[in-house]
């Protein structure tokens, strides 16, 4: 009987010890995906200029950055979508709680794609189709075209947080309840994602373009 429950302990370590090993890689990989990331938006250019087509100006001579950083912030999106596919398997794809939290990041994929895209993309070509010395009405629906462009921009980046937190709520349940790992992985997950939820609620009035 104590051989038979010593021989289960050692079990219970190796496969505790084995779960740790397979996860920690997904790990490094996404501290080294996030600084990417923040590398490239401390490069991402910022439109100057109080009047249109002033912006419009601002927005055209930063094109070419502009692109560059969207679309490295996409590929980088990418990958980290892959990563947490593994994450997911890791856990186990047959607990609704896993599935909840895959479906619900690949969802903030998609918005924060998009959002990314129309950011990087939509806005200079809408500019550079007002070209300098450009008509008064071109100017005008120009900037109108870019103030529609940043709400959608706005609402796509705000839904894709809430779609981040969701899933980091419900991988929180599963790593709680999963054997092997430390709890203080999925109280710290449930903690960030309630703060993260709370800010976007706190700061909703801020956040919306006037």
């Amino acid at each position: 009987m104590l051989a038979e429950t010593g021989r289960a302990m050692q079990d219970t370590d190796e496969l505790s010890s084995t779960r740790r090993r397979s996860m920690a890689p997904l790990g490094y990989m996404l501290g080294g995906l996030s600084v990417v990331a923040f590398i490239a938006l401390m490069h991402h250019p910022v439109g100057h200029g109080t009047e249109p087509g002033a912006l419009l100006a601002s927005v055209r001579s930063q094109a070419t950055t502009d692109q560059i950083v969207h679309a490295t912030l996409a590929m980088i999106y990418g990958l980290l979508s892959t990563a947490m596919v593994l994450f997911a398997a890791r856990l186990g794809v047959h607990r609704f709680t896993v599935v909840l939290g895959l479906l619900a990041f690949s969802c903030a994929f998609v918005l924060t794609v998009l959002a990314a895209m129309t950011d990087g993309f939509v806005v200079p070509a809408i500019a550079a189709r007002c070209a300098p010395n450009s008509s008064p009405s071109c100017v005008s629906d120009a900037f109108t075209l870019l103030r529609l462009s940043a709400l959608q921009i706005e609402f796509l980046t705000r839904f894709s947080f809430v779609g981040i937190a969701v899933a980091v709520m419900a991988w929180s349940a599963a790593l709680l309840t999963t054997q092997g790992v430390p709890r203080w992985a999925g109280l710290g997950g449930a903690a960030s994602s309630v703060a993260q939820l709370a800010f976007l609620f706190a700061a909703s009035s801020r956040l919306t373009v006037a």
